[in-house]
């Protein structure tokens, strides 16, 4: 039952943000982005508390989740009563509980496998679980220094949420593994609801939700405990709010999407990578398509304070224990002074052209995908779309991001090609739901004659 808690007062502090920002009653809406929205608004406000020299203990817990709760739910009633956008998105009955019939299925499955598992890999014990046991035993987030690997690097939204369990029941079943099936419920629950609302048939929304539930290895990366996963959530949502927030000019939208980025930023250390890959990839299709306005301040701003205050830290903190950035420092300089690998990379990339149409990894992802995609070529023909052009720019920006850290990485690896299949597929995780989400709004199909009062 305190696992239960933790996770609905988590759900429950999303869904109330969600609706007091983008201001909708859409319930499948504040659904897709009520538990990583409101995991990592709390872990974050836990980290400044820990930071500014307070103890982590249950009592600090419960007090800033009621510091963020509290002021929510106000703000939330006084703005349904005086608010007249404030309004109810509704939807036909097979469109609503279809896909929670499938996330439903997903859940069981993925919980129990999850819970069962415990952390048993390297990474879920060494950077995630252990840190998270080390903060809740000491009560700071600078146990992170000398508990599990990496020392304070790597951000701590999952150390931060596996510490509330540990504080808060003793994480014995480990309860806090079920963090990780509902992140990837929310991803894909994020995908439905961008689908629908874009006018994509209800069958066809379905089928993007169990492409990308089914691949084997996004559905071990739910059971795993590894980072890539929450991170991927944050990033697709973050994107889609972004282009749903441009084309209806709306800043409420906008701050969302700007919100859920800088969360990515706070879940993994490549975080703020991806996050510019999205922003870039948003932008250059807006500029294209002249589609809707950026609010730039609006979308901009939370997410730069996420990423700044993290890196402000990493620069005091976090920076000499960082692998990563010591390799990539060394790769750099060696690039500089004309030292190329060519063999490493026609290795790194005959490896992704191999890797993603494996079945026992990718499963039918990549060949349905492309098929789908074969299959309604003439919506896809419609490229000049917001929301087709912008997810392909930015798939194709985060391939090429791997691309290059891996080939970084490689100027220190001693093992290229193992360390490609321990970490290149999971490092691939946000293209691939990218495509799929191109995948699907393109071969649809689309349905004309889209509203401009439903869109605004």
């Amino acid at each position: 039952m305190i696992n239960v808690t933790i996770l609905g007062g988590w759900i429950l502090l999303g869904w109330i943000l969600s609706r007091l920002i983008i201001r909708q009653d859409s319930f499948l809406e504040a659904l897709s982005i009520a538990f990583p929205l409101g995991a990592g608004i709390h872990t974050w406000a836990l980290f400044l508390v820990s930071w500014a020299g307070l103890e982590l203990n249950v009592a600090a817990v419960i007090g800033t989740y009621a510091a963020l709760l509290l002021p929510a739910i106000i703000l939330h009633l006084r703005m349904r009563r005086s608010d007249p956008r404030h309004r109810r998105e509704g939807g036909d009955a097979a469109g609503t509980w279809l896909p929670l019939g499938v996330l439903a299925v997903l859940l069981v499955f993925g919980g129990y496998y999850a819970v069962g598992r415990s952390y048993w890999t390297w990474d879920a014990i060494a950077i995630w679980s252990i840190k998270g046991y080390g903060i809740a035993l000491e009560g700071s987030i600078f146990a992170g220094e000398h508990w599990g690997a990496h020392a304070l690097s790597y951000p701590l939204n999952i150390p931060l949420m596996i510490s509330v369990f540990r504080l808060l029941e003793g994480d014995i079943l480990p309860g806090s593994k079920l963090i990780f099936p509902l992140f990837l419920a929310s991803a894909l629950l994020g995908c439905y609801v961008f689908w629908a609302r874009r006018r994509v048939k209800t069958p066809v929304g379905i089928l993007g939700m169990i492409l990308l539930g089914t691949t084997p290895i996004i559905f071990d990366h739910m059971t795993f405990g590894y980072a890539n996963l929450p991170m991927t959530t944050y990033l697709v949502l973050g994107g889609l709010y972004a282009l749903e927030g441009i084309d209806r000019s709306s800043s409420q939208w906008q701050v969302m999407s700007g919100l859920l980025l800088g969360l990515a930023s706070w879940t993994r250390v490549d975080g703020f990578l991806y996050v510019t890959i999205v922003i870039i990839g948003v932008i250059s299709a807006w500029l294209i398509c002249k589609q809707g306005s950026i609010r730039w301040l609006s979308w901009l701003l939370p997410g730069a304070f996420f990423i700044a205050t993290w890196l402000a830290f990493f620069r005091i903190y976090g920076e000499a224990g960082s692998q990563a950035a010591g390799e990539y420092r060394k790769a750099i300089a060696m690039i500089t002074q004309g030292e190329f690998r060519w063999s490493d990379l026609r290795l790194i990339l005959g490896y992704a052209r191999r890797a993603l149409f494996n079945l026992g990894i990718w499963g039918l992802l990549f060949p349905a995908g492309i098929i789908v995609m074969l299959l309604g070529w003439k919506s896809s023909l419609e490229w000049r779309r917001l929301h087709i052009l912008a997810p392909s720019i930015v798939c194709i920006g985060m391939g090429i991001l791997v691309v290059i850290l891996f080939y970084l990485g490689s100027y220190s690896s001693s093992g290229l090609y193992g360390w490609l299949e321990r970490g290149f597929h999971r490092a691939f995780f946000p293209a691939a739901f990218f495509f799929i989400i191109m995948v699907m709004q393109g071969a649809g199909p689309l349905r004309d004659g889209m509203a401009s009062e439903e869109r605004r």
